[in-house]
């Protein structure tokens, strides 16, 4: 699943080069690398014409508020199976050593792992 979410980023993050940036890269340190966290389509147009100096075009507005809306619903359901598969993977370990639920605790206190961190 972290694969499959892997390739969803770079899936979008390709047809974004392909449409404005002319297969320009983008870096990690710009927001549309992370396009899933933008708000709406009008925040992904401002990021586009940050890092490629052009406009999404008004005719394709919709097309890619769709787009955009549709993918992050994808990111955000494969997180969500990562997670919920993470906390069953944690259960398993805390039983096979017995860990009372107190000790489970201070674990998840201690390590404050983010699940499903990106």
């Amino acid at each position: 699943m972290a694969r499959q979410r892997y390739q969803l980023h770079e899936d979008f993050r390709e047809t974004l080069r392909g449409e404005y940036g002319d297969g320009q890269a983008i870096s990690r340190r710009v927001a549309l690398y992370e396009w899933w966290t933008l708000e709406n389509d009008a925040t992904l147009n401002d990021e586009v014409v940050r890092r490629f100096g052009t406009e999404i075009p008004l005719a394709k507005r919709s097309e890619w508020r769709k787009f955009l809306a549709d993918q992050k619903s994808e990111h955000q359901a494969l997180t969500d199976e990562i997670i919920a598969h993470e906390i069953r993977l944690n259960d398993i370990v805390y039983d096979a050593f017995a860990l009372t639920p107190a000790e489970r605790q201070l674990i998840e206190e201690t390590t404050k792992y983010p699940y499903g961190e990106v």
